[in-house]
């Protein structure tokens, strides 16, 4: 037996109690709760308000409803109601985004997850004030905005006074679990608490031998139970009538909640079921609603009396989902759809549009133009409020109710447009394949068939992809050539992804003569564009005057964050490190900002890849490990793939064998099945620095040479986009095959002739020093020193003087030898490259030298204390760098607190100091990410 009047609970109530007592300490839990229905979720959800309210936590609740599942934000309105008077504390572009999105402000043009930071942000500041208890209902049925959003916040709270309890009916789709909020499913009661609940319903303890049937028959569901006892005869409970119509969960226990309704009169049943249709409950509507069908809400008099609904606070609420449920069903769909007529005609001002539209479109049998017109304008402001799901949702209910088909026709391609912001999937091609049958315009289907390719680009790619957005800008060329190009370039991305370099080349060249070079925006990106086709296909001289045009136009101009967010790979390709750092850092802080996620991962893992050249692979290691959960979670599994292999080079730069493997391994798996043709080269590259950093030199010819055989396939000419081929010389050459690493060094410096990249002609250089006799060898790498000071790129000059160190000693001059070893070694220690400073060591001590290992603090730190750490660094208040990174303060105040004790430092001011001597920006190895 449990406490609180709940039996056989009592592992669940312990769990709560410890989820709140973890809260009031200052850290922030959540628990989701699953079961069949009246399994009581309900009851420990109550149980949970209890005792939160009598230890002086404020409570805030929500209970999704089926009617309501497609009104977005509706249940999210509910929850944070109490506490929206933090909102003037919270980031502006937050509140100004989650003010809109609750429709308490007008809406703003902003990237949805903005609105989600916006929850998180309301719920860490409100839990400044108090210790917070969030109770959802029935979320299962919480509209899907509110679903993101509070997901997006619960896996976020961290050092926040804020416990979060969901009850999610079994057998419903979960976005929590999944996602990684612990969960708790509750399964029938055992005899004991099945015997006590019983007694308890009775009055009087039953025969054991009809406990044991009542618990087979109802599998121990304590509704189910609770509602058998109730309905036993005199009979049965003396057993001289036999329990021959046993009740089981479902079906049986609607009609168990239905008995409960039969006595009352029709007149209530009937007000009973417009509450049941009502998605708020309020008194004043229900009245409204009541008169219109010539009912008296007096009615509901009886009905409170026998425990069915209660009503407080100008609102009716059934004591039970379940009973909501049953009398919902158990109408018949004429009164079902009268009782939604009734309710629509009752919402008459004007913020009532959404719930009035879906009220009209549920009571049609019928299109109807005029309801499907309300249910599109509804649609409109789910979208401007950032609830795409919902506006897909409405725009698609919409369509179904339209008498015209171009009108289906255009709401069906609105209602595709809104879920391609969810992520893509099956549906959306579903949606546009009906919107191209229905409709003849020509500039619809013209729009239709655009988005259609876009999306197999990035979900299906292929040739139907590149010729459906071939033909439409092909048709629109003379009429709107800025949007043809736009639209070449987007054919011109399908070409990349399945390694048609070259078509994609000359598409990007056609895009480039079409746009007006007045229009600074498109001219500056075609201009871009093209030069970045250039620099892969390794035609680097015609690449650097498109890409000097494209960075003199786009340096001047604000560039939309979803167009320009991969501008800056090209000019890293190219070595301007400087023009890719510029843009990429203006993407990300632009991300930032507005709380954009969508385009971060993308532009967090190409500036990782350029910190990994630049030699910060602190920063680098920060960026990827963001970049791949946020792909993730806003899925784009493309993005993910890139961040993965980013982060699989650094790791495989620290020998972190096992993590660089399973990253290598998604990355691989999401390529092959989306047939993206770049990862897997960066995917090989990865696992042969690896194996050649761990000595397995025969496994690292195998990798780099499937890098090799890529380029050669795709027709990849510059060196420095895998940055692979000098690993492939020195793995031949140490193996002993000296006859290949010589053919590999020679294909390797006519590349590195034709594109003149510093970093080919330095490691080129290194590469024939290695090889090179005695009497030459120091010559080559003085050459390839001459390119490392033109490029600082510390890890390559590293192993060029760990290879020149080598040479040395095995030439006689070990006292020459020393001074680059050692050299070799502080870089790579401040690196974190563990298997390289092993290398340098080891030749060390053939020198007679010994050197101690130094080990730095940094490897102790968590990604997100790493992320918090160089935020704060960089002057961040802790209120800005949770802005930027998501979280609330409190938490980043929580990791900051762990990265001083870690790294033995005590204020802000030590923290940049250390920071600006180097100690984040190059220092490691890094711990897994988690």
């Amino acid at each position: 037996m449990g406490t609180g009047g709940l039996f056989g609970r009592a592992a669940q109530q312990d769990r709560i109690d410890q989820l709140l007592a973890d809260a009031r300490a200052g850290t922030s839990g959540s628990l989701v709760l699953i079961g069949e229905p009246g399994m009581g979720k309900t009851r420990l959800l109550a149980y949970g308000s209890t005792e939160a309210e009598s230890s002086g936590m404020q409570i805030l609740r929500a209970q999704g409803i089926e009617a309501e599942s497609e009104l977005a934000f509706g249940g999210l309105l509910e929850l944070v109601r109490p506490i929206l008077d933090v909102l003037p504390s919270i980031p502006g572009p937050q509140a100004d985004a989650l003010a809109g999105a609750l429709a308490l402000g007008p809406a703003t043009v902003s990237d949805r997850f903005t609105v989600y930071a916006g929850v998180l942000s309301v719920l860490a500041d409100a839990a400044e004030r108090k210790p917070l208890l969030v109770l959802l209902d029935d979320v299962h049925w919480l509209d899907r905005a509110s679903q993101e959003a509070l997901l997006f916040a619960t896996r976020r709270l961290h050092a926040d006074r804020v416990a979060l309890i969901l009850a999610l009916r079994e057998g419903h789709t979960d976005p929590f679990t999944p996602a990684g909020v612990p969960s708790l499913r509750l399964s029938g009661l055992a005899h004991a608490a099945a015997a006590a609940l019983l007694a308890q319903t009775r009055g009087a303890a039953l025969p054991l031998e009809l406990v044991e049937q009542l618990q087979e028959m109802t599998k121990g569901n304590p509704l189910a139970l609770k509602e058998a006892s109730a309905l036993l005869s005199e009979g049965q409970v003396r057993g001289i009538e036999p329990l021959d119509h046993p009740l089981r969960i479902g079906q049986d226990l609607t009609m168990a909640f239905m008995r409960r309704v039969a006595a009352l009169p029709d007149a209530n049943k009937a007000v009973l079921l417009l509450v049941a249709a009502s998605e708020t409950g309020e008194m004043s509507e229900i009245m409204t609603a009541a008169k219109t069908l010539g009912l008296d809400v007096s009615a509901l008099g009886p009905a409170e009396d026998a425990g069915l609904v209660t009503l407080d606070a100008g609102r009716v609420r059934f004591s039970h989902p379940l009973l909501r449920s049953a009398i919902y069903h158990a109408a018949s769909g004429q009164q079902r759809r009268a009782a939604h007529a009734a309710l629509a005609q009752a919402l008459s001002a004007p913020g009532d549009a959404h719930r009035r539209a879906w009220h009209r479109a549920i009571a049609s049998v019928a299109p109807d133009e005029t309801v499907a017109a309300e249910l599109e304008a509804a649609a409109s402001e789910a979208a401007g409020r950032g609830a795409p799901a919902v506006a897909a949702a409405t725009y698609e209910r919409a369509a179904r109710l339209s008498p015209a088909a171009e009108d289906r026709a255009r709401r069906l391609f609105r209602a595709a447009t809104e879920s391609r912001l969810m992520g893509s999937d099956e549906h959306i091609f579903a949606l546009l394949d009906e919107a191209l049958a229905l409709t003849g315009d020509a500039e619809l289907r013209g729009y239709i068939q655009a988005l259609r390719g876009v999306e197999m680009i990035w979900y299906r790619p292929g040739d139907e992809a590149a010729r459906i957005l071939g033909d439409e800008a092909a048709r629109v060329e003379r009429s709107d050539p800025g949007r043809a190009a736009m639209l070449l370039a987007q054919t011109a991305n399908s070409y990349m992804l399945t390694g048609d370099l070259r078509t994609a080349a000359e598409l990007t060249h056609k895009a480039f003569g079409l746009v007006p070079q007045d229009d600074a925006l498109a001219a500056g990106l075609a201009a871009t564009r093209h030069g970045e086709s250039l620099v892969i296909l390794g035609e680097a001289e015609r690449a650097e005057g498109f890409l000097a045009q494209g960075r003199a136009m786009i340096e001047r101009i604000d560039v939309p964050l979803l167009l320009g967010m991969d501008l800056g790979h090209g000019f890293m390709w190219a070595e301007d490190f400087q023009t890719a750092g510029r843009f990429f850092d203006r993407n990300i802080a632009e991300a930032r900002s507005s709380g954009a996620l969508g385009p971060l991962p993308y532009a967090l893992a190409m500036h990782s890849q350029l910190d990994f050249r630049r030699g910060r692979w602190s920063r680098a290691y920060a960026d990827a490990s963001e970049s791949v959960p946020l792909a993730e979670q806003t899925n784009a599994p493309v993005l993910a793939a890139y961040g993965l292999v980013c982060l699989a080079r650094l790791e495989a730069g620290q020998g972190r064998e096992v993590d660089c493997r399973e990253h290598v391994e998604r990355a691989l798996a999401i390529a092959d099945r989306l047939g993206i043709a770049g990862v897997p080269g960066y995917a090989h590259a990865a696992l042969g620095l690896l194996e050649l950093g761990l000595g397995n030199l025969e496994a690292a010819v195998v990798q780099l040479e499937r890098v090799r055989e890529s380029y050669t396939r795709y027709g990849i000419g510059e060196p420095t986009v895998a940055q692979s081929e000098a690993d492939l010389v020195e793995a031949h050459f140490r193996i002993g095959r000296i006859a290949e690493a010589k053919d590999a060094l020679d294909r390797f410096q006519r590349r590195a002739q034709a594109t003149g990249r510093i970093w080919s002609l330095a490691t080129s250089a290194r590469c024939r020093g290695l090889m090179a006799d005695v009497a030459v060898f120091e010559d080559d790498f003085r050459e390839a020193f001459s390119f490392h000071d033109r490029l600082p790129m510390p890890f390559e000059r590293a192993r060029t003087e760990l290879c020149l160190g080598e040479r040395r000693r095995r030439s006689g001059d070990k006292a020459g030898a020393v001074d680059v070893l050692r050299s070799a070694v502080g870089t790579f220690e401040q690196l974190g490259a563990a298997p390289w400073v092993d290398h340098a060591r080891r030749e060390l001590r053939a020198c007679g030298v010994s050197r101690k290992v130094r080990s730095s603090p940094i490897g102790s730190l968590t990604p997100q204390e790493l992320q918090v750490a160089l935020m704060v660094a960089d002057g961040a208040t802790n209120r800005e760098a949770g802005a930027s990174l998501f979280l609330s303060p409190k938490t980043v105040e929580f990791h900051l607190g762990n990265v001083y004790g870690k790294l033995g430092l005590r204020s802000r001011a030590e923290l940049a100091r250390f920071v600006a001597h180097g100690g984040l920006a190059t220092a490691g190895p890094m711990p897994p990410l988690t």
